[in-house]
């Protein structure tokens, strides 16, 4: 007689998951985070905030094997994220321009790993340039000279996140979205709170996601 198809998922299932346990151990013993608390956070953040195609009880009972498949694609794409702004070959400069602009060093490397995943040859179709995405406008406000010089680009970009820091008073999703979408495009709508969602909805999806992304590293 053939097993039923339900015990073949869940057997597809425990042995994705195992997977999945395998890989959150060897993440954190290489980044020095803990990720099984993390995702067991974001759990029950997500049944706060309403349900996800992965912790959607009725929906895992109906398709169990696609959802291990979903947290382990998850756990894989968290892990290489997080090792990438952990470390870098940059840190010495992001270091450095924390110290002199009293920007925290977690927000200069979740940044750049947004604006450029840390390639200091990017070239954006806008014309954006290096680590942290320079405008030429910008670079030039700036006293940037070659944006494509890491130390430069990184001073500078970093000067200017401070400066949008201190424009919102700390406030870092303004700061983000000025960063991303200008700090005229901002301040011209009277965008004062984007955790307000009718305020949030007046800024592009892009910027939304830019923040989101960089509020999910941080």
């Amino acid at each position: 007689m053939a097993e039923p198809v339900n015990t073949i998922a869940a057997s597809l299932v425990r042995q994705r998951l195992s997977g999945v346990q395998a890989r959150l151990s060897e993440i954190s013993s290489q980044t020095g985070l803990d990720f099984g608390s993390m995702m067991s956070k974001n759990v029950e953040k997500q049944k706060t905030d309403g349900p996800q195609i992965v912790y959607n009880e009725a929906y895992y009972r109906q398709n169990p094997t696609v959802c291990a498949i979903n947290v382990e694609e998850t756990v894989e794409n968290v892990g290489n994220s997080a090792a990438d702004v952990k470390t870098s070959e940059y840190d010495g400069l992001i270091e450095t321009a924390a110290l002199k602009y009293g920007v925290s060093e977690a927000l200069i490397r979740a940044v750049i790993k947004a604006e450029s995943s840390f390639r200091p040859d990017a070239l954006s179709s806008k014309g954006a340039m290096g680590l942290m995405q320079l405008m030429p406008g910008t670079a030039e406000g700036l006293g940037v000279t070659d944006a494509f010089d890491p130390a430069q680009n990184v001073d500078g970009g970093t000067r200017y996140l401070a400066a949008m820091l201190g424009r919102y008073d700390g406030d870092i999703r303004l700061a983000l979205a000025a960063y991303n979408w200008g700090p005229g495009a901002v301040s011209s709508r009277g965008l004062t709170d984007l955790t307000d969602p009718d305020q949030l909805a007046g800024i592009p999806k892009s910027t939304q996601a830019y923040i989101e992304r960089i509020l999910n590293m941080l």
